[in-house]
């Protein structure tokens, strides 16, 4: 390990840290009430000191207007609604299938064939 670091130095490529090393950092700093919390997941996305101190910058969702939330829950409910159908169709026409039979290992081969098939579907 370097016997200094530069704000720049990555931590994993440059000073060799590793991410045992990082939770323990981690965890150690989370116990100082004066140090902001860091996460793994902060030193993965920012592995130099410069990058980890500089301000995080969030994105702000933009709100969507009443008529797009709408619009996109109605289709939500078509979608279901069609999907149920559809389902609902298929079973029926598997158990008219099935039942069509009057053989009891005809219906039992019938009944893994359309139950495989039915999962293979969904």
């Amino acid at each position: 390990m370097p016997s200094a670091c530069s704000v720049d130095s990555h931590f994993f490529d440059d000073l060799g840290a590793d991410s045992m090393v990082m939770a323990q950092f981690c965890a150690r700093g989370g116990k100082q009430p004066d140090l902001p919390s860091v996460s793994i997941k902060d030193i993965y996305q920012h592995p130099t000191i410069r990058s980890l101190a500089a301000p995080a910058t969030t994105e702000v969702a933009t709100p969507v207007s009443t008529r797009q939330y709408v619009h996109c829950g109605a289709l939500q409910v078509l979608l279901l609604l069609g999907y149920s159908y559809l389902t609902a169709h298929v079973l029926e026409l598997g158990f008219e299938w099935i039942s069509a039979s009057s053989d009891v290992v005809d219906i039992y081969l019938r009944l893994v064939l359309f139950g495989g098939a039915f999962f293979l579907g969904m």
